[in-house]
């Protein structure tokens, strides 16, 4: 009768360790099947580049737009002039130094990007301190590097996008064949602006 009860006892624990065996193998495959889900996700890393490749793309667009408008050319002339600054300059030059400076460029244009900082750099702490500083040079020393920068950024990215450039880099030529200045002007006499 002892030989009967080791024998229903080693039965019920290989019962108990088929069943655990069965719940652990099923829990792995569950698992398992996780694990190459994720590893398909992962390998997509095309779709990763491609992602980054628009981000850096939406991120220069912004930059060179910030940049734009920032009033560098405005600047420059008013002070080529004699005349201040214009009002709220280096918060504007401030924020395209910033933008400058976040902003994930692509190799081709790292080094100008690296340069143009530098001069929005100086320019910035020259309006800081305009009685102390050559507020004239750093103008034109940043208006040069943006004006050089910008066009390049805009041809990068016209390029990236499979458009075709004149081959000239000048972005802020918005005149069309026959147009003059007069024609460009979207001010009216009676409004003044």
């Amino acid at each position: 009768m002892l030989n009967r009860r080791v024998l229903v006892i080693i039965g019920a624990v290989l019962l108990l360790a088929g069943v655990a065996g069965a719940a652990c193998s099923s829990d792995t495959k569950d698992l398992e099947d996780r694990i190459a889900a994720l590893e398909a996700q992962s390998s997509g890393s095309g779709d990763v580049e491609a992602l980054q490749q628009q981000i850096q793309a939406a991120n220069m667009v912004a930059t060179l737009n910030l940049l734009d408008n920032a009033g560098l050319h405005e600047a420059q002339e008013a002070l080529m002039a004699g005349e201040e600054a214009p009002d709220g300059l280096n918060g504007r030059v401030l924020a395209g130094l910033r933008s400058v400076a976040v902003t994930d460029w692509p190799d081709e244009l790292d080094a100008d990007a690296q340069g143009l900082q530098d001069a929005l750099q100086v320019f910035f702490e020259a309006l800081r301190d305009p009685e102390t500083s050559d507020l004239l040079g750093t103008s034109t020393a940043a208006h040069e590097a943006w004006h050089e920068f910008s066009g390049d950024g805009w041809t990068y990215l016209a390029e990236s996008a499979g458009l075709t450039t004149t081959g000239d880099n000048d972005h802020m030529d918005i005149s069309t064949p026959g147009s003059t200045e007069e024609q460009m002007d979207m001010t009216t006499p009676e409004s003044g602006g």
